[in-house]
């Protein structure tokens, strides 16, 4: 069971240094962003990183054997957690993309086409990159993944329905 957990810790290792490393391709919009944002390169490896991270929580789960009893209100807790964490990121990059529509607004010599200002405030733009790789969206990441193990484990648990009986001729 050590090596499983040392498996498990070493996938959220790998996936808070990807959120780490996405963070860190953010170009400040004072500067001229490159060619693309490379972190964008990190989403496939997340989602698929997060089945493995799904697999780790249910794994602990069934060797602690928890229960229906605390896995509901676990849940409900992580939904609530969720919605909250969720709000304040939409309002985090809602005032990241002011500032940076300000920036460039006053770097393009007060160009305010609203379709330009929109592209270079888009998720994928380089930007931006921070409010795809931060901790909010780490912890929303880890979240989601317990919170479908849960849904899961208590799926798999749940009793099957009662057969009717055949009819014999």
């Amino acid at each position: 069971m050590i090596k499983q957990w040392l498996f498990a810790l070493s996938r959220i290792t790998i996936a808070s240094l990807a959120f780490y490393l996405g963070n860190l391709s953010t170009v400040d919009p004072v500067q001229i962003s490159g060619n693309g944002n490379p972190a964008l390169l990190f989403i496939p490896i997340l989602l698929l990183l997060a089945l493995f991270i799904m697999n780790d929580w249910i794994k602990v789960m069934k060797f602690f054997n928890f229960n229906s009893r605390i896995l509901l209100p676990l849940l409900f807790i992580i939904g609530i957690a969720l919605f909250f964490i969720y709000e304040q990121q939409v309002d985090n990059y809602h005032e990241r993309k002011e500032y940076v529509q300000q920036v460039v607004i006053e770097r393009e010599y007060k160009i305010t086409d609203p379709l330009f200002l929109e592209r270079v405030t888009g998720i994928t733009y380089t930007y931006m990159s921070n409010q795809l790789f931060n901790l909010n969206t780490f912890v929303i990441y880890i979240l989601l993944t317990l919170a479908m193990a849960i849904m899961y484990v208590l799926w798999t648990r749940r009793r099957s329905p009662i057969s009717s009986p055949s009819s014999s001729k």
